[in-house]
């Protein structure tokens, strides 16, 4: 993540970044270092403030351009992509756990086929 490498660019302050962000310096530390991760919403936030886009903060390359048709995703697909984004970090936590789980129910069931 270049969360630090853009905000020093930028001349922006540590401590005056954290606060428009609404969190603490010692919070937005950890996620330059890599010791925490921003969620989406807070990646957006950082994004905003700092006048570039979450691909760079990321470190993405910018020569690829975004696919206009969904990038070969499915409606359904990209609705809960637009919605896991929309929602608090608890409830992503929560999505994420229930695809998990269901993910493992999945190979579970697919390796008991195998064997019989």
């Amino acid at each position: 993540m270049r969360i630090r490498e853009i905000r020093v660019q930028k001349g922006v302050q540590q401590k005056e970044l954290a606060t428009s962000l609404g969190i603490a310096a010692n919070t937005l530390s950890q996620y330059e270092t890599g010791k925490r991760e921003p969620d989406i919403k807070t990646m957006e936030k950082i994004a905003d403030v700092l006048n570039v886009t979450v691909d760079d903060l990321l470190g993405r390359d910018e020569k690829k351009p975004a696919p206009t048709d969904g990038g070969g995703l499915s409606q359904e697909q990209l609705e809960l992509i637009r919605l896991f984004g929309k929602a608090s970090s608890e409830i992503q936590a929560a999505a994420l756990a229930v695809l998990r789980s269901a993910e493992g129910q999945d190979k579970a069931q697919d390796d008991a086929s195998g064997a019989k």
